[in-house]
């Protein structure tokens, strides 16, 4: 996919040149960007995501290559923002969702003080964690 390298986007407060690590890792900025191309817009919002900049901070990191540590602490934010810009595996191997699941599976689920732990961090994401199917009614 070519890249236009004349448009940014503006997410969470920030604002991005467009860049191919970016693009190749977020199928939702991968769409924005398509759905843009004829037009003269310059700039692209992405506005909703959950954590703010924290998780954009930390997807963007993700994205150009920089160690992103997955804690108990950030699991949560971080496997909300995989959702919710798309980070899948469908959009490039090894990408920030399976590394979160990853991470429940080996450290979240076989000990019941660490789901308890993520259960209480989760309260800001309900609604995003409950659309990645981490929690079900």
């Amino acid at each position: 996919m070519g890249v236009d390298a004349d448009r940014n986007i503006f997410w969470e407060g920030q604002t991005y040149k467009v860049k191919f690590p970016l693009v190749s890792r977020s199928g939702r900025i991968r769409k924005l960007l398509l759905e843009a191309k004829d037009t003269k817009v310059s700039r692209i919002n992405l506005i909703g995501l959950p954590g703010g900049s924290d998780a954009s901070e930390l997807a963007e990191k993700f994205c150009y290559g920089v160690n992103v540590e997955i804690t108990i602490s950030n699991v949560a934010l971080l496997r909300c923002v995989a959702r919710f810009i798309e980070m899948t595996e469908d959009i490039s191997k090894k990408n920030l969702e399976i590394h979160t699941e990853e991470f429940f599976k080996d450290a979240v689920f076989p000990k019941i003080s660490n789901s308890i732990s993520i259960l209480h961090r989760c309260e800001h994401y309900y609604r995003y964690l409950k659309k990645s199917i981490l929690l079900a009614d």
